[in-house]
């Protein structure tokens, strides 16, 4: 038998089976390291920070006659990208974030 084969069924379902769980056990640990990462004082300053540099509430489209090539549209898209990825581990939804920006806007203001 060659390697990477399966001399039965139930050896390979046993395997992708525990695959899965690594996997999934690896993404709550991921997830937990985001939000211990962004949900103190610090962190969340750096989270409105890239929330409005990575256009998360702006559009990225730039018109042809201002960026021909697209260049500079696929870098906002690149950017827009990983506030996505952080977003998508910290669950949190634009009206949190809208209004925490209010917030510090606020307290900035003071």
């Amino acid at each position: 038998m060659a390697a990477g084969e399966y001399d039965d069924e139930d050896d390979f379902d046993a395997k992708a089976l525990a695959a899965a769980s690594d996997m999934q056990e690896r993404l709550e640990e991921l997830q937990s390291d985001y939000q211990r990462c962004f949900n103190t004082p610090a962190g969340e300053k750096v989270l409105l920070s890239l929330y409005d540099f990575c256009r998360q509430m702006k559009t990225t489209f730039i018109s042809p006659d201002a960026d021909p090539n697209g260049r500079y549209m696929t870098l906002l898209e690149g950017r827009r990208s990983v506030i996505l990825e952080i977003l998508k581990y910290l669950t949190i939804d634009d009206r949190e974030i809208i209004e925490r920006m209010r917030d510090a806007a606020r307290k900035a203001s003071l």
